[in-house]
This record gives structure tokens, C-alpha cells and sequence, in this order.
């Protein structure tokens, strides 16, 4: 079954976020984030009801104020740079390629 370009929208952004923070945040840098975010639901647990998970803290606050391209910056800009998404399916399946270019040409 194909997938939908929704989902393939979806999946390589999943994938571009995981470059961007490769290229721009530092494990230490996101460990200092992750100490913040639990520092803060510690001091206001309700705060749990809007970031219930650190990935949920991250979309809101970035690292350190920095954060990658949200989805329609993405789609517009990224997602249709072909020499960028080939970057990014380097080393992956071929498949993703594959519904990636079938998605573009939609």
C-alpha cells in the first residue's frame, strides 16, 4: 500500500528534526534541557497537563531558544530541496526515496 503524502510529509520531518538536532545541539546541551524540563515539573506538577512528555517541553521552548523549522517551514522549504533530502536518505532504505520523490511529483 502507498503511503499518503501526509505521511510521508510526516516521516521526513521526523527525520529532518533528528539532523537538525545532530547538527545544532550538543548532548550535553539537550541533557542541560531535559534537567530543566524535569526541574520544572518538579516545582509545578500540574505543568504535566501541557508537556507531558520532554519532546512536548522541546516543541514549545527549543534548546536554549533555538528550535528546528516547524512543519510548514519544513514542507515549503526542505522537504522540496532535493539535494538536502537526498542528504538526509543517505544510508537509509531506498524505499523512503522512493515515496518521498512519488510525493513531490504529486
Amino acid at each position: 500500500m502507498a503511503n499518503t503524502y501526509d505521511e510521508v510529509l510526516r516521516g521526513c520531518y521526523e527525520l529532518y528534526k533528528e539532523d537538525w538536532k545532530r547538527t545544532h545541539v550538543t548532548p550535553s546541551e539537550e541533557e542541560a534541557e531535559r534537567r530543566r524540563y524535569e526541574e520544572e515539573l518538579a516545582y509545578d506538577p500540574e505543568m504535566a497537563e501541557t508537556y507531558p512528555t520532554f519532546g512536548d517541553w522541546v516543541e514549545e521552548h527549543g534548546y536554549g531558544g533555538s528550535l528546528y523549522a516547524g512543519l510548514a517551514e519544513f514542507e515549503e522549504c526542505e522537504f522540496v530541496d532535493k539535494d538536502y533530502m537526498e542528504g538526509l536518505f543517505e544510508g537509509l532504505e531506498g524505499c523512503r526515496y522512493t515515496a518521498w520523490l512519488d510525493a513531490i511529483s504529486r
